[in-house]
């Protein structure tokens, strides 16, 4: 969604008013996809709506069994299953692929799963994740085999037909 003149957004206990009556600088093209925009669920966010009497919304409808995974190509690990839930891929201890590095970003990278596939989105930091080499600019579709690196990273896409 493509922020346009009276939206009203809610960021935890803050309200702002998003104003642009003449409608400057949209964007060419609009993108009806969300899977740019990271899902917040921490602690602090559980707390915030704790707080103000607020319930966590309902997740979306649960996804059937997952059929794909992730084969790390350059560390210990073997495989990592993907699930119903987000995969965060960074260097915050919370992420649940940690990679080590000065240029990579806490949250560096998100891999979410919508009903025609899995999605990598790119988050931050200097150092830029790569799908077969190419550096991810915008949410992409992962492909069956796919390779996927960040830093020393190397992971490979793994999807059962």
């Amino acid at each position: 969604h493509w922020l346009v003149d009276g939206d009203i957004i809610t960021i935890g206990k803050h309200t702002l008013l998003f104003s642009n009556p003449k409608n400057r600088n949209l964007p060419d093209k609009m993108s009806p996809s969300i899977v740019e925009t990271m899902q917040m669920d921490t602690e602090k966010f559980r707390e915030l709506l704790n707080r103000n009497g607020l319930k966590k919304p309902p997740r979306a409808k649960t996804l059937p069994a997952p059929t794909s995974s992730l084969a790390f190509l350059s560390e210990g690990r073997k495989k990592l299953p993907l699930g119903e839930h987000p995969v965060r891929i960074g260097k915050a201890p919370a992420s649940d692929i940690v990679v080590n590095g000065f240029l990579v970003a806490k949250t560096a990278a998100v891999i979410n799963r919508l009903e025609d596939g899995w999605y990598l989105s790119g988050v931050g930091g200097l150092a830029r994740v790569k799908i077969n080499g190419q550096v991810v600019k915008a949410a992409v579709k992962l492909n069956r085999l796919d390779v996927i690196t960040l830093g020393r990273l190397k992971m490979q896409f793994l999807q059962v037909a």
